[in-house]
């Protein structure tokens, strides 16, 4: 009994909303440096590192539920901000997807945001033990469901796991993000500049967009620009705040 009390204690306290915030990092366009969106990281007040969080919900089992919860409440204060064409991207585990109750949870954010959604688009989280998940039917089918009420999807971290091609030609993103280890060094990297050309020239051909994460360097973003890219994210551009500034 002692046991099942200290475990409803500590899902209580990861789950509390007054534990929880959110922070948001600027994406942008770099040819014309316009913010075209803002991506969502969930913090909280006691857990400093959000890795430990959700592998901390992940051993409770209750990774779903800490991934919705993020979820809807980087919805709710994005729709109090009033960003007309300005996207918010949303973390999301493949786990997330294909569990039971999603189907359900993406009627109940239609159902309180309606105006909102078009402008959600989900950024698969590309953790490695979950890659396997990438490749299943349900994954699929519930992917579908997300695309069909008009939710963008994102593969995360492309180029950090080695994701093949012909997996992303299963899912059929919307918009690609190059791991930030392609943007580190990418100035004097010959390795990383030929693989960014290689999936910028992929992107265009298949009309998906493409963002390269973790610009750190103004010679990096100067190559990027030089090699294709169009939208990017990292320190240099704008570091995540705890509001959405245009």
């Amino acid at each position: 009994m002692a046991v099942n009390q200290t475990t409803m204690g500590v899902v209580k306290h990861l789950f509390a909303k007054e534990s929880l915030t959110h922070v948001f990092q600027p994406i942008y366009n770099i040819i014309n440096n316009q913010i075209i969106g803002f991506e969502a990281f969930i913090r909280h007040k006691q857990i400093q590192n959000p890795e430990v969080l959700f592998n901390k919900a992940n051993e409770l089992n209750k990774l779903y539920d800490m991934d919705t919860i993020s979820i809807e409440m980087a919805l709710e204060k994005f729709s109090r901000s009033y960003l007309d064409g300005t996207y918010l991207f949303l973390n999301i585990f493949p786990s997330t997807i294909i569990h039971p109750r999603f189907p359900a949870f993406l009627h109940e954010l239609k159902k309180h945001y309606p105006s909102n959604m078009k402008q959600v688009i989900f950024e698969i989280n590309e953790a490695i033990t979950e890659e396997a998940i990438l490749d299943t039917p349900e994954f699929l089918r519930n992917l579908t469901i997300v695309k069909n009420m008009n939710i963008q999807v994102a593969m995360d971290d492309i180029g950090k796991w080695g994701v093949p091609l012909e997996k992303m030609e299963n899912i059929i993103p919307h918009i690609i993000k190059l791991d930030q280890c392609l943007a580190l060094k990418l100035s004097s990297t010959l390795k990383n500049q030929m693989l960014v050309r290689e999936l910028v020239g992929y992107c265009q051909q298949h009309q998906i967009t493409l963002i390269l994460e973790g610009i750190e360097e103004n010679d990096d973003l100067q190559i990027a620009k030089e090699l294709g890219v169009m939208y990017g994210q990292g320190y240099l551009l704008a570091r995540p705040q705890k509001d959405f500034v245009n």
